[in-house]
């Protein structure tokens, strides 16, 4: 085997290994956004309970002083007591 056909096919398996190695991250990535799309529809799911829960146990002022940012010292209701809510 003479020195030129030698580095064509040294040449060759690099680039080979290469695409594999790509072809590998491409997979990978791919994954990685399947993952986070899936999770990320989880926890719209569970932000949406949560909201529900808080929507059936808080007075409307204090929904709309949290949707806002705002923050509550301490408000009294008649049937419970909300303090420190940041």
């Amino acid at each position: 085997m003479d020195d030129q056909h030698h580095v064509v096919i040294t040449r060759c398996r690099k680039f080979d290994i290469m695409d594999s190695m790509l072809q590998k991250l491409e997979k990978y990535a791919d994954n990685l956004e399947s993952i986070v799309e899936h999770r990320t529809a989880e926890l719209m799911d569970e932000k949406q309970k949560t909201d529900m829960l808080l929507y059936r146990m808080l007075p409307p002022y204090a929904l709309l002083f949290i949707t806002i940012n705002l923050k509550l010292k301490y408000i009294k209701h008649c049937f419970c007591s909300i303090s420190h809510i940041t």
